[in-house]
């Protein structure tokens, strides 16, 4: 088990991630003979999400993007900064769609595949972003619909009284943006 915003001193670290003994999930306290341990993020002010994906995990600060991989003892996990200027914007801001992760950041579209994190061209940038309703970006939810190859964010717009009711889909096939209100 992993917890990330969590704590060794009692007070919570939003950059903290923590993970369990295997086998033992009530042993929290990295010793010699178990594989409980933690890593400090050093980048960011919070880790917006934790996700698995095919071969690792990814961590999602508000700035940056992580991974961590299993090397077993001493160290358990192995972390590494894999994109800057890419953070989440919201927890359920990504999805993944075959082997690629997709996801919003602040100010862009991104995606994980084996060429890393890249931006994607978005030709309806201002569409979206200048019409996001700031104070509630936390409802943004994104969708994976595998049968037509999209990706879809749904997100409050500036007039949407602070609800979810606009949208904007990806074709990963086609490379073709979509948007509307709900």
């Amino acid at each position: 088990i992993m917890a990330w915003g969590s704590t060794y001193t009692g007070l919570s670290d939003p950059l903290q991630i923590r993970w369990s003994d295997v086998g033992n999930y009530n042993d929290w306290t990295p010793s010699v003979t178990n594989q409980a341990g933690g890593y400090h993020i050093p980048t960011g002010s919070i880790i917006r999400r934790g996700f698995q994906g095919p071969s690792q995990q990814y961590w999602w600060t508000d700035i940056d993007l992580y991974v961590a991989q299993y090397t077993g003892p001493p160290f358990v996990y192995g972390f590494s900064k894999i994109g800057t200027g890419c953070g989440l914007i919201s927890s359920k801001a990504v999805a993944q769609l075959g082997s690629t992760v997709y996801w919003m950041s602040q100010k862009q579209f991104f995606e994980f595949s084996g060429n890393g994190v890249q931006p994607i061209q978005c030709q309806i940038w201002d569409v979206i972003f200048q019409n996001l309703d700031t104070n509630n970006l936390q409802k943004i939810r994104c969708a994976a619909n595998s049968q037509f190859n999209e990706i879809a964010w749904f997100y409050p717009s500036v007039n949407g009284g602070g609800e979810v009711d606009s949208y904007v889909k990806y074709n990963t096939q086609m490379r073709a943006w979509d948007f509307g209100p709900l």
